[in-house]
């Protein structure tokens, strides 16, 4: 979906999401990214950005702005997803599978969502839609498949990936510091998305068997979001940004390669 040099494109979430669900978008931080980079791809919130950006700017200002040709905007979703994990928890499995949206019927959702939270004529709603309809992408049909098998590829024994993000996921739900090296793991697939854990971290860090599982279980999914990051880089052959916890993982992905 992008050409050209992967340095001039951004691939970035503008939205900002507090505790109770208010929504925010930083025009500064939209700005700046306009003027660095040649195409903007915007990682959306169920086009949430389009209602903020009517009430703060105007329609003719927004219109003129999705006119540009220099921004696209993603309204899809796919991710790995824990099913059953109380269940399969107790007998050391967690059943992780891929899912999307059907982007057609949330970007129906999504524009009738618009039309009831915006103060615009049906006019300016028919050109806002056409407008919308022709720069709004999601992804091809085969990235679900990708994202499984990129993911399947991650979780080897003893991963570094893996391990790394173990050690986050520790930190963060205990508030303990371990080094990855002192961690063994075997996180195996067994059936088609049912996955085996065996690992040290029950004597390691002297915890439950239900903890254990809970900390494996959310990094396996921490690595799933980090490899939706990289599939959204490579389909749109643009630059991301990465948070603190993902670039540790990022790195030690690279390493296991």
């Amino acid at each position: 979906m992008g050409n050209g040099d992967i340095r001039l494109r951004n691939f970035a979430k503008l939205i900002d999401e507090d505790d109770k669900g208010n929504l925010t978008l930083s025009l500064p931080e939209l700005v700046e990214k306009l003027i660095l980079f040649e195409n903007l791809v915007i990682e959306s919130s169920r086009l949430k950005e389009i209602p903020i950006l009517l009430n703060t700017i105007g329609f003719e200002s927004t219109m003129n702005l999705l006119k540009s040709g220099v921004i696209q905007i993603h309204n899809d979703k796919i991710a790995i997803g824990s099913k059953n994990k109380d269940l399969l928890h107790l007998v050391g499995f967690s059943e992780l599978k891929a899912f999307g949206t059907d982007p057609s019927h949330l970007f129906k959702t999504n524009i009738k969502e618009i039309k009831e939270d915006c103060d615009i004529s049906k006019r300016q709603f028919n050109l806002l839609e056409n407008q919308l309809n022709s720069i709004v992408t999601s992804y091809p049909e085969e990235c679900i498949d990708n994202l499984k098998n990129d993911f399947r590829s991650d979780v080897t024994p003893n991963s570094n990936s893996l391990r790394e993000a173990i050690c986050i996921k520790t930190k963060n739900l205990l508030n303990i510091e371990i080094d990855a090296s002192q961690i063994e793991v075997n996180t195996h697939l067994t059936t088609d998305d049912l996955f085996k854990h065996e690992s040290n971290l029950k004597e390691l860090l002297d915890i439950d068997k239900a903890t254990e599982y809970h900390i494996l279980d959310s990094a396996l999914l921490s690595i799933g979001g980090l490899n939706e990051k990289i599939l959204q880089m490579d389909i749109y052959n643009s630059i991301s940004g990465f948070k603190p916890n993902e670039i540790s993982i990022f790195k030690a992905r690279v390493c296991n390669q």
